[in-house]
């Protein structure tokens, strides 16, 4: 009779087996005002970082969750956000909802994946895809799910909707955290008073829970006039009743 031989399938020789270090070294180097941040972010299990944009409200963000993470003090980073388009939408997009770096989520999802490979090499942070220590969950899935022993990232959660948010936010298990990025001046919701600022007024007061303002800038100071400038603009239409036709972005 002949043997059965059982092929055991080997996992890619570039994928390395994860262990958690006592302090996490980033290849950026966070300003004063990052280090204050970070310091009271970490005190707190749900926080919202707000700032115009290039505040580094996502490379903040991602500096917090990856610190959690190969510490060890949680087990994974689960990141989602709002698919809103800014201004005509792409129509649909093909691939799996759940792929960070194909998929349809993907295109949404690429200043997430930036801002980490900034703070890390990419070969480190697709790894960590790899291995699924960090992980996609679209907004449209979360009901039902909990989030436990993880770090959840919300980026640009000025677009989600009241209902969203609070689907997002009853997901939170002991021992994890919940970090949102956003902007009340970039809401691209039809419906803009169905969105963050609401949410985030209500629950602002409740312990553990933090609303951190970034201020310093890191983009040009031409792109940071032309947004004052828009904003000026903007605001014109408000006193005049009129809903504001450009979003800054």
């Amino acid at each position: 009779m002949s043997k059965v031989v059982t092929k055991v399938k080997l996992p890619p020789s570039n994928i390395k087996k994860f262990t958690p270090v006592k302090a996490a070294i980033f290849n950026v180097t966070l300003k004063e005002e990052q280090k204050l941040a970070k310091a009271e972010a970490l005190q707190n299990d749900v926080i919202v970082f707000t700032g115009k944009p290039g505040t580094s409200k996502s490379l903040l963000s991602c500096n917090i969750a990856l610190d959690l993470l190969l510490t060890g003090k949680v087990s994974k980073i689960i990141v989602t956000r709002p698919m809103v388009d800014v201004g005509k939408s792409m129509g649909f997009l093909p691939g799996d909802a759940f792929d960070f770096k194909e998929g349809k989520s993907a295109p949404y999802l690429a200043p997430v994946l930036q801002a980490m490979c900034k703070l890390k090499s990419k070969v480190e942070i697709d790894n960590l895809i790899e291995i699924g220590k960090i992980e996609i969950v679209p907004i449209q899935f979360v009901r039902g799910l909990n989030f436990e022993d993880c770090v959840v990232l919300v980026d640009e959660s000025q677009n989600c909707t009241t209902d969203e948010l609070k689907a997002i936010a009853t997901r939170l298990c002991v021992g994890s955290k919940l970090i949102f990025t956003s902007d009340v001046n970039q809401i691209d919701l039809l419906n803009r008073h169905s969105s963050a600022g609401y949410f985030f007024n209500k629950i602002k007061t409740l312990k553990g829970v933090i609303i951190i303002e970034l201020l310093e800038n890191f983009r040009s100071k031409l792109a940071l006039s032309i947004m004052d400038k828009i904003n000026e603009y903007d605001d014109e239409r408000k006193e005049r009743r009129e809903e504001p036709a450009v979003t800054v972005n």
